[in-house]
C-alpha cells in the first residue's frame, strides 16, 4: 500500500508549511525567560512587535510586565507561571499551559538568552526592511498614482530613516583581518 505523504512530508496537497528559523529562537528565548525570569532585565532592542508571531509578543510582556519571582519559589511552585499564562491571555486567547511547557522544552541553554534576543532583533530587522522595500517597490510600479513622484519619494525617505535606526544600532564591521604575507619563492641555484 502506498503511503501518502503526511503534514510533515515534502509534498502532497496538505502538507504544512515549515516554520521560519526566528521561530525556534523566539520559543528558545521564552523558554529561557520562563525558566530564568530575572533574565528578562538585560534584554535590550527587543520588544513584543519584534516577535514574529503574536502569541509569542504576548508572552514576552506578560513575563515583562509581572515582577520577577523569588528563584527558590519559582523553582517549587508554578505560580509565577500561572500569572504568566493569565496575563498573556488577553491578548493572545489560545494560549495553553502545555504551550508554556512547550516553550520551556524548548530552550536548550537558559544562559544564552541574549543571543536569541539579538537572533529575533536581526530578523525583526530583515522583516521590516522587507517590508517597507517591498512598499517602495509597488508605489514606484503604480500607474494609478496620479503624482508618483511625491509618493514613491515619501516611501524611499522612510526606508532610508529605517536603514539609519538600524544602522545607529548595530556596531560598524571591524574591517577586514590584515591579509598574511606570502611566503618568499626559493631561489633557484
Amino acid at each position: 500500500m502506498p503511503t501518502t505523504p503526511g503534514p510533515r512530508m515534502n509534498g502532497g496537497h496538505n502538507a504544512l508549511p515549515l516554520a521560519q528559523p526566528v521561530y525556534y529562537a523566539e520559543r528558545a528565548l521564552l523558554g529561557a525567560l520562563l525558566l530564568e525570569p530575572h533574565r528578562h532585565a538585560g534584554l535590550t532592542g527587543i520588544d513584543a512587535g519584534s516577535f514574529s508571531h503574536a502569541a509569542h509578543g504576548a508572552v514576552f510582556t506578560a513575563i515583562g510586565n509581572l515582577p520577577v519571582p523569588d528563584p527558590v519559589q519559582h523553582a517549587q511552585a508554578t505560580t509565577w507561571l500561572n500569572e504568566v499564562l493569565d496575563a498573556a491571555r488577553e491578548q493572545a486567547r489560545g494560549l495553553t499551559s502545555p504551550y508554556l511547557h512547550t516553550l520551556i522544552r524548548a530552550c536548550p541553554q537558559p544562559r544564552h538568552a541574549a543571543a536569541y534576543a539579538r537572533i529575533i532583533e536581526a530578523d525583526h530587522a530583515r522583516r521590516t526592511l522587507h517590508g517597507r522595500a517591498q512598499r517602495l517597490a509597488q508605489t514606484a510600479t503604480d500607474p494609478t498614482l496620479p503624482h508618483p513622484l511625491p509618493a514613491v519619494f515619501a516611501e524611499a525617505d522612510a526606508l532610508a530613516k529605517i536603514v539609519e535606526g538600524l544602522a545607529a544600532r548595530v556596531p560598524p564591521h571591524p574591517g577586514s583581518l590584515p591579509r598574511t604575507a606570502a611566503p618568499p619563492r626559493p631561489r633557484r641555484p
